[in-house]
């Protein structure tokens, strides 16, 4: 433990960020997760989504209750349209890409807390039950064979070091960062590492079924979201393209599920990923705001929202008396 995170949890311990949450009673808190698994668990998928453990989703949670006020993407949209006014702390928690630890795993924990949620569902992955670009590219990668020394992807020749975990994490990192700027097809990867492409069943099983979102729906408070179609980059996509991914992103999901689609949240969702068209197609599609999630990202007066721009910032790995500090306004998220 640093000598901050010691500082900090002394002062947790006085009741010092209790006192100080007053002053964070205008700021909106948007806290955003991926998966949550075991750390010990064998996924053949991408490491670099698995936000936390499911302890450690517990205790932010409780840290999350005990300075803040969850609200419901219902109410926070009703109080963008000029409904009632936010609680003090509002904090909003959200999930990306339906996989189906959020509901197996995510949303016992959620309950437990009484804290509503919002999951953002890419409509294509419901549909065809298929993983996207970032899980095919580290499959390939853990699945490939070792000797192999480099690949061609996104017209750039990346050179790998597949013979150890380090290696393998460096490689899809690289590959992972070049499809976000290029959009470049990810299938080629498995003949070229010799790796075998997952069973559909497996690929499936990662993924909410219709049954389990529409369990979540059947809940107080939560919410479903769209996250496009296919997870394009949006600023790989010219004006059409954008226009397509949120329009029938909601209208994909309205469909299915019967129940408004008021929010959007950007794909991948750092600066470089959604532009000025994406806000403005965000509107023009009928979504009441829309998320990003860049690596800037903080917590921001309630009166100064951009609806189409709201800051989410990413849940650490750990649950610490860092966190604490965080959810209860002492320093910037």
């Amino acid at each position: 433990m640093n000598k901050r995170a010691i500082v900090l949890g002394v002062l947790d311990r006085i009741g010092f960020l209790r006192l100080w949450r007053s002053r964070a009673s205008d700021r909106l808190l948007v806290v955003n997760y991926h998966r949550i698994l075991d750390g010990a668990a064998n996924n053949p998928f991408d490491d670099g989504v698995v936000t936390c453990t499911p302890d450690v989703l517990d205790a932010q949670l409780e840290m999350l209750t005990r300075y803040r006020t969850i609200v419901s993407m219902h109410d926070f949209v009703a109080s963008l349209e000029g409904g009632p006014a936010l609680p003090p702390r509002p904090t909003l928690i959200t999930f990306d890409d339906g996989y189906a630890d959020n509901f197996e795993i995510a949303f016992p924990i959620l309950k437990k807390y009484s804290a509503p949620a919002c999951f953002y569902l890419p409509a294509k992955r419901l549909q065809e039950r298929e993983l996207e670009w970032w899980d095919h590219i580290a499959c390939a990668v853990k699945r490939a064979d070792t000797g192999v020394r480099s690949v061609e992807f996104g017209g750039l020749t990346i050179d790998t070091q597949l013979d150890s975990a380090e290696g393998q994490r460096a490689a899809t990192d690289e590959l992972i960062g070049i499809a976000k700027e290029t959009g470049a097809d990810v299938e080629s990867l498995y003949g070229q590492l010799n790796a075998e492409r997952p069973d559909k069943s497996v690929e499936s099983g990662q993924i909410m079924t219709d049954e389990q979102v529409r369990e979540i729906l059947a809940e107080p408070g939560f919410a479903i979201g769209a996250h496009s179609v296919s997870h394009a980059v949006l600023t790989t996509l010219d004006d059409d393209g954008q226009a397509f991914e949120l329009r029938e992103s909601r209208r994909f999901l309205e469909a299915r599920f019967d129940v408004p689609v008021r929010t959007f949240a950007y794909p991948v969702g750092d600066d470089a990923h959604y532009n000025d068209v994406s806000r403005r197609m965000a509107r023009s599609a009928g979504y009441a705001c829309a998320f990003n999630f860049r690596r800037a990202a903080r917590d921001v007066r309630v009166d100064e929202l951009k609806p189409f721009d709201i800051d989410r910032i990413c849940a650490p790995r750990r649950a610490d008396a860092i966190f604490a500090a965080r959810a209860s306004g002492f320093f910037a998220i």
